[in-house]
């Protein structure tokens, strides 16, 4: 399957749309995603930890899809029963959101963004990306329009990087080793809720993304399901004191997560 004749349709502003909402929704966002967390990047003058530098998580709008989506895609058939040459983008058999590649860089290989984190030695500072193309694509698939779906995936991407690179009030950041080795359940399950909590937050004018957001949920696999369950069952400070903690564990697995979790909730509800 080649998709570059699709790109091709693409209405010709597409690229400028995906840029506008980064423009304008990059800045909210990570104040919403700050006010959530308790993460900063940036701490008023030093403290310890792993806080000696100040850090930026820049947002690149780029063309064409992440390294190796196309080897898959060459594996599938040009369309199914139905006909519509777009059919794979609402199979759950292909992550719409983040599939994790390691290749000396930790790559969140989605097909519509990508957070790519710097490890020591790499020489690359951490950033985001979305493919405008890819979110061009998908958009229309899921019954919502390229700006939603970009200010979805921009939130998402962010709340890696925030959550990976944000400092505690001790001036702690998860180091980069252990976020590797973090299972993928913990790290797309905290992107997808504090992604659900930053758009509720955003109000009224992210009412598109969150459709754009609860729609493309139903397609997605098990790790951009699994907070859900935290939602229901788990109030926010206690997924954010288990984020805190986790962070100081390696490796980071869920059940351990959740069994923070819990406690944190028990303790918080207690009369």
């Amino acid at each position: 399957m080649d998709l570059r004749s699709y790109f091709d349709q693409l209405p010709p502003d597409t690229e400028q749309r995906v840029e506008e909402v980064c423009k304008r929704w990059k800045r909210p966002a990570m104040e919403a995603l700050r006010r959530s967390t308790g993460l900063r990047l940036n701490l008023e003058g030093r403290a310890v930890g792993s806080a000696e530098e100040d850090v930026e998580i820049p947002v690149e709008v780029v063309e064409g899809m992440p390294r190796g989506v196309m080897s898959v895609l060459e594996r599938l058939p040009e369309s199914d029963e139905s006909g519509n040459p777009l059919w794979w983008m609402a199979r759950v058999e292909l992550d719409l959101l983040g599939v994790y590649h390691y290749s000396g860089q930790f790559d969140n290989m989605s097909l519509v963004g990508r957070y790519l984190l710097s490890l020591p030695g790499a020489g690359a500072q951490s950033c985001v990306r979305l493919f405008w193309q890819m979110i061009g694509l998908v958009a229309p698939t899921l019954g919502s329009n390229t700006s939603d779906l970009a200010l979805v995936v921009l939130i998402h991407e962010l709340a890696h990087g925030l959550t990976h690179l944000g400092m505690d009030l001790d001036g702690w950041r998860w180091p980069s080793g252990a976020f590797t080795e973090a299972e993928v359940p913990v790290k797309e399950g905290l992107a997808q809720y504090f992604t659900e909590r930053t758009l509720k937050r955003l109000g009224q004018e992210a009412t598109g993304a969150s459709w754009a957001y609860m729609e493309l949920l139903r397609h997605q696999p098990g790790p951009y399901q699994v907070h859900q369950n935290w939602l229901r069952d788990y109030c926010p400070e206690a997924v954010r004191s288990a984020l805190l903690a986790s962070r100081h564990r390696d490796p980071c697995t869920l059940q351990q997560f959740e069994m923070e979790a819990r406690e944190y909730h028990f303790r918080l509800n207690q009369p």
